[in-house]
């Protein structure tokens, strides 16, 4: 990815104390799918991990641009990356990459490599802004394995000063 290329990794928050980190990373990776998506309107339904990874689920508003939905796709494994020091291309999963093909699916070469970064761009800006209740929902999704999408939502709004 060319945007990962330009902006190094800041230090990784550590799991926390009892957490392990395969089990870090997957929640920080679902707690970066809930953010972004909440940055960009959705209405969160909630998160889980378990010992193979995790999901999560948010309904987007309806979006006139394709940006905002592969934002949501990225901030996983862009959270990981940036906040769980997982290695690209490790941190995309399956699932994640597919919701990114849909989108730029009919996009000639050019213009999907824009929407891409712009995707991106989103994804890394909503992380970053809102890192405290990102980090809230990981640990939460990392103790308890879940979180209900209300919790999450009122985590990211307290770290937001809303």
């Amino acid at each position: 990815m060319e945007l990962e290329q330009r902006r190094p990794p800041p230090r990784p928050a550590p799991p926390p104390p009892g957490v392990g980190l395969q089990r870090w990373r997957a929640a920080v990776h679902e707690a970066g799918h809930l953010t972004v998506a909440w940055a960009h309107g959705a209405t969160l339904r909630g998160g889980e991990v378990y010992a193979e990874g995790g999901r999560c689920r948010y309904d987007l508003p309806n979006l006139t641009t394709s940006a905002p939905r592969i934002a949501g796709a990225l901030g996983g494994p862009l959270a990981e990356r940036h906040l769980a020091g997982g290695q690209w291309p490790d941190c995309i999963s399956a699932d994640d990459q597919r919701l990114v093909d849909f989108e730029l699916a009919g996009s000639d070469e050019s213009a999907g490599r824009r929407l891409r970064l712009r995707g991106e761009a989103l994804a890394l800006a909503a992380i970053h802004k809102y890192r405290a209740g990102l980090l809230a929902v990981a640990q939460s999704l990392a103790h308890h394995g879940q979180i209900d999408g209300r919790q999450a939502a009122a985590a990211l709004r307290v770290a937001a000063g809303e």
